[in-house]
């Protein structure tokens, strides 16, 4: 039985804005703490679960821990030819990917841990469209039904941050805010951070009047006014895109500047305006959008479509040496089809390496990690075993 220890010293990741991957509360002793439903939009959903469950009893970070080695039942199914550490798996990032993961793993009779910071991307959004069987679900009602569902099969989830890793021939070993796991296996799925224009009113609009993605929002503002502000050159593609959704759709210059001769015929074929000059603000009133300031004059619209930044929250799996490849979209780590990084025993897994990841996307990746990690399990675990002879037929005796 293990003792978990202090954290030690290690690369320590970089303090991580608003937006962080993950998205689970502390859960009470006995079962998660249930998210309620509806926007959460102005409350960070970790108070909001500790507000309603001051009174239940938590479960900390070494309690979680002991339990999983403890737990009678699922210690009988493991494999006694399992290399023991404090657990099989690791995962970093309770969002869609990493939970699908974990749901897989846990099927699959393997001790996982989920370490989550309990800040989901999408967490001001009041709803998530596109996803096949759950289209309009709050989004952190999911996260809730895949912690319930994962925790069915022995998967633990505690709150915390996984601050820094270190790996070596035996295994991982991962420091959190309170102590230090050690894994044969570690799932990286941190997703990524939106870095938004600085516009006042952009951030207190974000997820409501001010969204990024089509196929998310585009339903919901079909024949609205949509303004698009642009932050890069491919806004005006994205401009092209939302066509489809309205022909009322407004292109924001900003400080891009001019679209050249051939998007702005193009843009113009479509009955795409473009305004020009640099966006000052969004004005907003009782919460609601209802348009976009420029430096002289204020343009009505229903909805702010925009290009953040991505940021992947890949600070982890740079602190192992995880090879990196530069794009159009920055520098990301690079992982092969089934999310196995550079580093042995190290995966990654959604948004956090690919930034075209939404939930539905994260979803399949997850399972797809999870089992290919399973399988490389299976292996080790052979590789383990002890030799008991060999149990070929011998050959009959000549005469």
């Amino acid at each position: 039985m293990f003792q978990l220890r202090p954290p030690g010293t290690g690369l320590q990741s970089r303090e991580r804005a608003d937006g962080d991957a993950g998205g689970i509360a502390d859960p009470p002793k006995g079962e998660f703490a249930r998210l309620p439903d509806g926007p959460q939009s102005a409350t960070d959903p970790r108070q909001l679960i500790r507000a309603r469950h001051r009174s239940s009893s938590v479960l900390t970070i070494r309690q979680t821990l002991l339990s999983t080695l403890c737990a009678s039942a699922h210690d009988e199914a493991m494999d006694s030819t399992a290399h023991k550490l404090d657990t099989d798996v690791v995962i970093v990032g309770g969002g869609p990917a990493g939970l699908s993961a974990a749901l897989s793993l846990g099927r699959a009779r393997r001790q996982v841990l989920v370490v989550d910071q309990a800040r989901p991307r999408n967490r001001t959004a009041p709803h998530m469209h596109g996803v096949l069987g759950h289209d309009g679900l709050p989004p952190l009602k999911l996260l809730e039904m895949g912690r319930r569902e994962v925790a069915a099969y022995g998967v633990r989830t505690i709150v915390g941050d996984a601050v820094s890793a270190r790996a070596s021939e035996s295994g991982i070993e991962v420091t959190t805010t309170d102590g230090v796991i050690r894994a044969r296996r570690i799932i990286v799925a941190t997703g990524l951070t939106d870095e938004l224009p600085e516009i006042p009113g952009l951030r207190e609009q974000w997820g409501t009047g001010a969204v990024v993605c089509p196929y998310c929002d585009g339903w919901e503002h079909r024949h609205h006014v949509i303004g698009v502000v642009a932050t890069s050159p491919q806004s005006v593609a994205q401009a092209q895109l939302l066509r489809q959704w309205s022909d009322r759709v407004v292109y924001f210059a900003n400080d891009v500047g001019e679209p050249d001769e051939a998007e702005a015929d193009a843009l113009a074929r479509r009955d795409i305006r473009v305004e020009r000059g640099a966006v000052m603000s969004l004005q907003i009133s009782n919460g609601r959008l209802e348009g976009i300031r420029l430096e002289d004059r204020t343009v009505p619209v229903d909805v702010v479509f925009t290009g953040p930044t991505l940021r992947p929250n890949d600070e982890l799996l740079r602190s192992l040496g995880a090879d990196t490849t530069d794009g159009p979209m920055g520098s990301w780590v690079t992982v092969d089809r089934d999310g196995r990084t550079s580093i042995p025993r190290v995966w990654a897994t959604g948004n956090v390496v690919d930034p075209r990841a939404n939930v539905s996307v994260s979803l399949g990746l997850g399972s797809l990690t999870a089992g290919t990690v399973n399988a490389d399990l299976v292996q080790e675990d052979i590789t383990r075993a002890p030799t008991k002879g060999s149990t070929s037929l011998a050959s009959e005796p000549s005469h």
